[in-house]
């Protein structure tokens, strides 16, 4: 938070002012301190010199008052508010300009006084004292006469004292108008500044406010050019950055619009940041939704709680894994729901906290019921007659009334009403495992019990092409789940792997532990499955060309992938791996992980 501080404008003045204040008091202090040293120096050489002045016209005269020289020299003397004492060489007054003749005899000895003794010593003497007679303080200069008298010049140290006031009182006026002249050039010079500070304070305003455009082109002086600078550069900048975020905002709007899913963007405390079109055509509400939480524009309180799943700070499995969810309305829709979160980036924790992605799958679930009912209704209504077509060919196949030459054509019905009939049966089992939404029953159970139920089917198939099953890697594992289910599995890859194995060759079956999971492979020595199909084999009725291609239905493996996923597992193939053609997986978690 900024206080409230004294202006710059203030600042400045008071500066100056103090400045100002300083540079003409101590040189005035110093000049009247020097002033008065100089001028009473002045005063006593003066009156040292008048002294001797004195001297030099009284040195021929007698006695006091004899001439008119002595006269005239001593009427100047009161004239000009000096006192001149004349005393013989044992200090006595024998002529005082300030006194009457006949007072002269009642005057104290002056033999003592400090400027008598120096100048019947030395001949001349000067000092500064309180006089008792005069009564003020007086400068004294004292000169010997050839006869030894002693001529003495009192100067009143009034006149050293007037003179150096009348000096103080031209240098103070001199001084305050100095500083009243220093003050009003601050106040202009001050008030210069503050206006082009201010209208740079105005332009940075409105800047703040929006105006990008603004710049700054006035500044006080030169040393503000490169804050002048800074500030422009930083103006130009944001209005770049608004206008690349404008745009970017503009295409992101154009974009999210475009698509046909619904797109909702909530921030980390779930509250709608954004939603498009689509989304509001499905739940209208969302239109004026910003700023509400989800569940109060779309009632799913399952993608309420998918979100709040996605925001929560211990979520980071599902920011990378985006959870899909199936929702069925009341008014028949069905809406899938893929929920995420964006990985923050390290510059920033800020950013949207989750993003679904709905879209209304009504008609493909429709479609999709609908080919299933299809291939479940064909399928009923083709094994009736399929099972009169293989019990007839089994009849005259035994009829011994038909020729030796026709006898082949029976079993040719036979063998196609047979794989006509397993794939029939294939198809509804496929039908039932897509329209059963509920969970079976499961159970606890050793993996290899289904392995056994599987390998007593197709032992028949082993033995005609004399397969042999390498079990040295596999170990027994408890899971739950259903064992005649799990047998299918295990039947459907051991006969697609003993259907392309080579003669005589050896099949491998093996399992092992990983992160909690029991991972199982069946592995051959076949022609392999080309990498770019590996993808697709677990589709219905997709048969690999060339090698692979045999007389399967093209149904098992997408039933074995149902039931594994079923089971919360998940089948893949590899191929090549480990020096064999092709291995298929599948993985199912552990008793104790369930």
């Amino acid at each position: 938070m900024i206080r409230n501080v004294i202006s710059f404008q203030t600042k400045l003045f008071l500066a100056l002012g103090l400045v100002t204040f300083l540079a003409a008091l101590l040189p005035s202090l110093l000049f009247s301190n020097q002033f008065s040293d100089e001028r009473l120096e002045m005063v006593k050489k003066h009156a040292l010199l008048y002294s001797r002045l004195v001297g030099t016209a009284l040195a021929g005269a007698v006695a006091p008052g004899e001439t008119a020289q002595v006269q005239s020299i001593l009427d100047m003397a009161r004239a000009n508010n000096l006192r001149i004492t004349v005393t013989d060489a044992a200090g006595r007054v024998i002529m005082d300009s300030s006194l009457p003749d006949e007072q002269l005899p009642g005057v104290d000895n002056h033999a003592d006084r400090p400027e008598i003794e120096s100048a019947i010593l030395t001949g001349e003497g000067i000092s500064l004292r309180h006089s008792n007679s005069l009564g003020s303080d007086s400068i004294y200069a004292a000169t010997r006469l050839p006869d030894n008298r002693i001529v003495r010049v009192a100067v009143p140290f009034a006149i050293v004292q007037n003179a150096f006031e009348s000096q103080l009182s031209s240098l103070i006026w001199t001084v305050s108008w100095v500083i009243l002249l220093c003050l009003l050039l601050s106040i202009f010079l001050t008030s210069r500044i503050r206006r082009k500070i201010s209208a740079m304070t105005s332009v940075v305003q409105s800047i703040s406010l929006g105006n990008y455009q603004s710049r700054l082109h006035i500044v006080p002086g030169n040393e503000f050019l490169p804050l002048a600078d800074a500030v422009n550069r930083m103006a130009e900048n944001i209005d770049s950055r608004i206008n690349s975020s404008a745009n970017e905002q503009a295409q992101l709007k154009t974009i999210l619009n475009s698509l046909h899913e619904g797109v909702l963007v909530v921030d980390q405390q779930g509250n709608v940041l954004r939603c498009n079109r689509s989304l509001a055509e499905m739940f209208p509400d969302t239109a004026a939704g910003r700023g509400k939480q989800a569940i109060e524009c779309i009632p799913l309180p399952g993608l309420q709680e998918m979100l709040e799943t996605a925001i929560a700070p211990q979520a980071e499995d599902k920011r990378r894994n985006a959870m899909r969810r199936e929702f069925e309305l009341p008014d028949g829709r069905t809406i899938i729901a893929h929920v995420s979160s964006p990985v923050q980036s390290e510059e920033s924790d800020a950013g949207p906290g989750a993003v679904a992605v709905l879209y209304d799958a009504s008609k493909l679930m429709r479609l999709e019921r609908i080919r299933r009912d299809f291939i479940s209704n064909i399928s009923h209504e083709l094994r009736t007659p399929l099972t009169a077509i293989g019990s007839s060919a089994e009849i005259l196949m035994e009829a011994a009334e038909i020729p030796d030459e026709f006898k082949k054509f029976p079993k040719v019905i036979h063998r196609h009403a047979t794989a006509l009939s397993r794939l029939i049966s294939d198809l509804l089992e496929l039908s039932r495992l897509e329209n059963s939404r509920e969970d079976f029953a499961t159970e606890q159970i050793e993996l290899h019990t289904p392995l056994n139920e599987a390998l007593a089917s197709v032992n028949a198939q082993l033995a005609e092409k004399q397969l042999s099953l390498d079990l040295s890697e596999w170990s027994g594992a408890q899971i739950c789940g259903k064992s005649s289910l799990l047998s299918r599995v295990f039947a459907n890859l051991l006969e697609n792997a003993a259907r392309y194995a080579p003669q005589g060759s050896s099949l491998k079956v093996f399992n092992f532990r990983e992160q909690g999971k029991i991972i199982t492979g069946i592995a051959d020595r076949g022609p392999g499955i080309p990498e770019a199909e590996l993808e697709r084999i677990f589709e219905r009725f997709y048969q690999v060309e060339k090698g692979r291609a045999g007389t399967g239905t093209g149904i098992g493996l997408a039933i074995s992938k149902h039931i594994i996923e079923r089971h919360n597992g998940r089948i893949w193939a590899e191929s090549p791996w480990q020096g064999f053609a092709t291995a298929f997986f599948f993985s199912l978690p552990l008793k104790e992980e369930q």
